[in-house]
């Protein structure tokens, strides 16, 4: 019985007389849930003689593995984060001489 569909190669060693005479292998493509009879046939045998032998799985079908593989997208995430900080700022306020100053040129136009 076979239950895998697909081509199964066998081959039948032959023992005789305590000698070894492999046949010839055979492949048959047998379906799921069928059976198969092998038959080998040799013409070594003489009467009297005694003989053995044992079949040899040579190939069988193969079945294709399965990969399951969740593939993601590469996605690019963009957050927008708030961060406070300390900045110390400069500002400068112009000041205008006074009047009395002016006249007198003590600071000759500059800016206090």
């Amino acid at each position: 019985m076979a239950d895998t569909s697909g081509k199964w190669t066998y081959k039948y060693t032959f023992n005789v007389n305590g000698k070894n005479f492999p046949v010839e292998e055979q492949e048959v493509e047998i379906q799921s849930g069928t059976s198969y009879i092998y038959e080998f046939t040799s013409d070594i045998c003489k009467s009297g003689d005694t003989v053995k032998g044992e079949y040899t799985l040579v190939k069988g079908p193969t079945t294709p593995e399965c990969n399951y593989e969740e593939v993601f997208e590469d996605k690019t995430v963009t957050k927008t984060v708030v961060e406070k900080s300390e900045v110390e700022k400069e500002r400068k306020v112009p000041k205008k001489e006074p009047l009395w100053q002016f006249l007198l040129g003590l600071n000759k136009g500059e800016k206090v």
